[in-house]
């Protein structure tokens, strides 16, 4: 049995870069413009708006391996 076809975000980004390299070449006539840009734009939002989230250090909770340096004293110097 063949395998599924499969797309994913990265896809749309480069079909959007294939769009722009395109459009800068002069491959699409005057009257054709609206009509690709208004394409372009869908697929590039809709990559956008469902590329995979970066987690950062800062989202992955409490680190703490023990070693840090804390501070007990509460006299009033």
């Amino acid at each position: 049995m063949a395998e599924a076809p499969q797309l994913n975000v990265n896809d749309l980004f480069s079909v959007v870069k294939i769009i722009d390299a395109c459009s800068e070449r002069g491959a699409f006539k005057g009257n054709e413009l609206a009509s690709v840009g208004a394409v372009r734009e869908r697929i590039a939002a809709f990559a956008e708006a469902n590329k995979p989230v970066e987690e950062s250090n800062e989202d992955l909770g409490d680190t703490d391996d023990g070693d840090a340096f804390v501070d007990t004293d509460i006299s009033d110097d």
